[in-house]
């Protein structure tokens, strides 16, 4: 009999699981919850979060496990700083651009993009009633010291203003 790896342990399964946990702050690196793919069933799509503040943030990746521990605690160190915390947020897991999630309310938009185009990236902008941040993927923000502090004034910019 084969073996199946971790990585491929959602095959098995028809359903999503969670993971709970009472006493969650969403700065621990502690998310350990799968997002599955939407099959146009018409479902609300499934995310990591509660969404309490309306704060979309879509993760642009191009395999199903590229959302590291590393980048969620990168990712809430900055958001913690401003009083927002994993219960505040819905984050999307996006595998192409024409999966964007429908049915999530939300009045602010982060998007963290692999290869984005360089106009706009960093400045928030105002779309009818919703603002919206692109930038960098996460792990290229981790690892470059200019993109850290562009990130943090842009994060500032769309939250305290």
């Amino acid at each position: 009999m084969n073996k199946l790896s971790d990585e491929h342990l959602y095959l098995l399964l028809d359903e999503p699981i969670y993971v709970l946990e009472e006493h969650f702050e969403g700065h621990k690196g502690e998310v350990k919850q799968e997002i599955e793919e939407e099959n146009n069933s018409g479902k609300m799509p499934q995310f990591i979060g509660e969404n309490k503040k309306g704060i979309l943030i879509l993760i642009h990746k191009s395999d199903r496990d590229a959302f590291s521990s590393d980048d969620e605690i990168f990712l809430f160190k900055g958001l913690n700083a401003l009083d927002i915390f994993i219960d505040d947020v819905a984050i999307f897991k996006v595998i192409n651009n024409h999966e964007l999630p429908a049915g999530i309310d939300h009045s602010k938009c982060i998007s963290f993009i692999i290869n984005p185009d360089k106009k706009g990236l960093y400045e928030p902008e105002n779309k009818e009633g919703l603002a919206l941040l692109k930038c960098h993927s996460l792990n290229k923000i981790r690892s470059d010291q200019a993109l850290k502090l562009k990130f943090w004034q842009s994060l500032q910019a769309l939250f305290l203003t």
